[in-house]
């Protein structure tokens, strides 16, 4: 059986909305997600909402990702609607685990580095986002690699303290990284004010 194949070791996580289950991402999970996680981390609160064709754009650069080799996990909190079974999706996050081994990465690492990415959950507060971070470091480690490294914002404080809390630490301020460009826009992995933090998996 293939490391992807394995059930993630935190597959399900109660919350005061339900229950939270967690799994791979399919490409068809991309069209179900909501704004909270098509919108963009850097634009201003005050700033317009995005435009159709901005948001048609991301759920293709998602499903790039997908199919260029990142794995998605998504929680789902599952439930009855009119007597139906439905589901949304209230919590994902993209790993990385081929961009720190290659001979030109931006970033160079002396361990197999996995890259954990735009983490976002709606239900706050609750330890969504804890599970979903103990999931994608386990796919790290399942993958043979042996440290994580994840991005954040240095003006969100409350995403840091988890991550300091969970044993990351800083390691670069401000750091630009682009990414290939995508149907001829510009795609930031790290922009400023970024923060780079890195966790070792092993002892």
């Amino acid at each position: 059986m293939n490391f992807l194949e394995t059930p993630l070791p935190v597959a399900e996580h109660k919350t005061s909305r339900g229950i939270v289950k967690f799994r791979l991402a399919e490409l068809s999970d991309i069209d179900r997600l909501s704004l909270e996680f098509l919108g963009s981390d850097s634009e201003p609160d005050d700033a317009p909402p995005p435009t159709e064709e901005y948001l048609d754009l991301t759920r293709r650069f998602f499903k790039h990702l997908i199919n260029s080799g990142s794995v998605a996990i998504i929680g789902e909190l599952v439930g009855e609607l009119d007597g139906e079974l439905d589901s949304e999706i209230v919590a994902m996050a993209y790993v990385d685990l081929l961009e720190r081994q290659k001979p030109k990465s931006r970033i160079k690492v002396d361990k197999p580095t996995g890259i954990i990415e735009r983490v976002r959950s709606v239900i706050e507060r609750e330890g969504v986002g804890q599970a979903l971070l103990y999931n994608a470091e386990a796919l790290i480690i399942r993958a043979g690699l042996v440290a994580s490294e994840i991005g954040v914002k240095a003006t969100n404080e409350r995403a840091r303290r988890m991550y300091e809390k969970a044993g990351y630490q800083v390691v670069l301020n401000g750091h630009i990284e682009l990414l290939p460009d995508f149907e001829g826009y510009s795609i930031f992995r790290y922009e400023p004010p970024s923060q780079v933090m890195f966790k070792s998996l092993v002892s």
